[in-house]
């Protein structure tokens, strides 16, 4: 039987590539599952491994040219790399944020604790597998890297893999990229992140609006020309069809498409910006995201739980998460395709919103909060038998 009490839970530090507890930070499953332990009193320490501005530029995270992918912004694979998981392991040690906890629970490749301190580690994708993606390695900026570059970054995740004690990854697909790489199988547990979005209330949706929500950080990932194209067929003869894009800054011409609104980035941890993105997915009647490549697609199940139909385009790494008589699939390459569907859904009617309640279900059985975190509970309790000497 699960246990629920936080007194038998270890107490945790959190460590994570960005402020542990910033809902820009993986995708918010950091400050979903770290809030919730300070709230139960088992966060004993917090520590973000990503250097300041000065020691990344005196140690090489932020470069002024371009060489081997390196960009202004930051050297994406740097982290990976031994020399610097050796740098950040001295300034996580140093920090003192694990001196009261059992056990360091961190998200991403960097530095470690000390021998005898169990770690638990969050891996989405190993970075081998990361390399021979392309959609991936742009979606992350890890294109454009030397061979050598490459090769080090790989050892470097050996080396932290190899002081985990245990490894969460999100799904069967990645669990075998990890055994792939080299990660010993009785070392990974799989556990699929949930949606973190709030139900909205049925009944406050209007369903004769045909309008379109589109929610995604990268355009030519995430499928958005192809989306557009569709949109424009389907205008031809639903003329107040509108189209909503979120999280994303796409051309300039496609904000001026007549039904098109282009609202950028929308912050959860923004009173303002959270209100004007639940109300987009209160309106909505559709959500549509012909993603060319997703890890593990939570904005799928978010908007799921907040009662939309959702459409996506059929591929490997998500196919098997998400039933195809709840989520409705593209398969067919066309724009002409994908208007069909669109038109299908937006007057669809009574079926549509049966698929939509159905798939809300599902979403909130499989891969709803409390079960995750009691999974996550679950996974603490064990890592913390397993503290070297």
């Amino acid at each position: 039987m699960t246990q629920s009490s936080s007194e038998s839970l270890p107490q945790i530090c959190a460590s994570t590539w960005g402020p542990p507890t910033d809902g820009s930070t993986y995708s918010g499953i950091p400050k979903t599952i770290f809030s919730r332990l300070e709230r139960r009193g088992n966060l004993a320490g917090k520590f973000n491994q990503k250097p300041s501005h000065f020691k990344s530029l005196v140690w090489g995270r932020l470069r002024l040219g371009i060489r081997d992918g390196v960009w202004p912004e930051g050297f994406q694979v740097w982290r990976y790399l031994p020399k610097n998981i050796d740098r950040l392991s001295v300034e996580f040690n140093r920090s003192g944020q694990w001196e009261d906890a059992d056990v360091v629970f961190q998200f991403g490749v960097a530095g470690m604790p000390k021998p005898g301190l169990p770690l638990l580690a969050h891996i989405e994708y190993p970075i081998g597998s990361v390399f021979e993606t392309e959609m991936y390695a742009k979606n992350h900026r890890f294109s454009g890297l030397s061979d050598a570059v490459r090769a080090q970054a790989v050892e470097g995740e050996r080396i932290f893999t190899d002081r985990c004690d245990l490894i969460w990854t999100n799904r069967p697909y990645t669990s075998g990229l990890l055994q792939k790489s080299g990660v010993g199988q009785e070392k990974i547990r799989v556990l699929t992140p949930p949606g973190n979005f709030p139900e909205l209330k049925s009944g406050e949706r209007d369903w004769s609006r045909k309008k379109i929500l589109f929610v995604g950080r990268n355009w030519e990932v995430k499928g958005g020309d192809h989306l557009v194209r569709a949109f424009e067929i389907l205008r031809k003869t639903e003329r107040d069809a509108s189209l909503i894009i979120i999280g994303c800054d796409p051309p300039e011409s496609v904000g001026e498409l007549d039904g098109v609104e282009c609202l950028g980035y929308l912050s959860m941890d923004a009173p303002s910006e959270r209100s004007r993105l639940l109300e987009e997915y209160r309106t909505s009647t559709v959500f549509c995201m012909p993603s060319n490549w997703e890890s593990t697609g939570m904005v799928f199940m978010e908007a799921a739980s907040a009662g939309l139909p959702v459409i996506m385009r059929r591929i490997p790494e998500t196919d098997a998460l998400y039933p195809d008589d709840l989520f409705k699939k593209v398969e067919d390459e066309s724009p002409e395709a994908l208007a069909e569907i669109l038109l299908q859904d937006l007057q669809g009617g009574a079926a549509v919103i049966e698929r939509a309640e159905e798939a809300a279900r599902f979403v909130k059985e499989n891969f709803g909060l409390d079960v995750f975190l009691h999974k996550i509970d679950d996974l603490l309790r064990e890592v913390s038998t397993r503290g070297r000497g």
